[in-house]
């Protein structure tokens, strides 16, 4: 979707995630208290494709997880894809980038044929996603048939770290200019499963973290 295309909220998304691409992977970090890194790993591991195979990663931002995944599956094909032309520069200027097929999109229409990858992993999409029923049908679009959808994302936190994931979550959505945080597990769970997806495996850890693995089913 190009800038002349894109309308009301997107538009003003895309322009809010230009701007802070400089002190993302710093925003990451607060947020998470310092785990975003190794939550990025993980997410590579449980993708886990067929030897030769083709995986996607959404939201890419600076390339964190399409990097872990080019990096622990040379013979996979990895595309990174953001709808962010800043957040992209940035990948592609990391050590390893050259390893990354980088794809300049928008996860609600996406550019590629039906069935196309046997993977896709995405880190916090979904709570800055305006259509989210729109983004998960074509992302079941783009799997193949058993293919293996891998979801990190933020969700509301608890315990005595509360105030401080609150406060990292409020500097983000003053930073992005939405009054949207992270959504409860339990809506992007249920959203999932409506948009066809087979739910293998949802996980709550730590203070703020939801992690979702499932696959496409015929």
């Amino acid at each position: 979707m190009s800038s002349h295309t894109r309308r009301g909220k997107d538009s003003e998304v895309h322009g809010i995630f230009q701007k802070i691409a400089g002190y993302y992977d710093r925003m990451n970090f607060v947020m998470t208290l310092g785990r975003h890194e190794k939550w990025c790993r993980e997410v590579a591991v449980l993708v886990a494709p067929p030897g030769g195979g083709k995986l996607l990663d959404l939201a890419t931002g600076t390339g964190a997880i399409a990097l872990e995944a080019a990096r622990r599956y040379p013979a996979a094909t990895v595309t990174g894809l953001d709808f962010s032309e800043e957040m992209l520069r940035r990948a592609k200027a990391k050590p390893g980038a050259a390893a990354v097929r980088w794809q300049h999109a928008d996860a609600a229409c996406l550019p590629f044929e039906d069935e196309s990858f046997d993977g896709i992993t995405e880190g916090y999409l979904l709570r800055n996603v305006e259509d989210l029923d729109r983004a998960l049908s074509e992302q079941r679009r783009v799997l193949k048939s058993g293919g293996r959808l891998v979801i990190l994302e933020t969700c509301p936190p608890s315990g005595p770290v509360k105030p401080v994931v609150q406060w990292g979550d409020a500097c983000h959505r003053s930073a992005a200019g939405t009054g949207r945080g992270a959504r409860p597990h339990v809506l992007c769970l249920s959203r999932i499963q409506h948009a066809g997806l087979h739910v293998a495996a949802a996980h709550r850890r730590g203070a703020a973290r939801a992690r979702f693995r499932g696959h496409r089913v015929a």
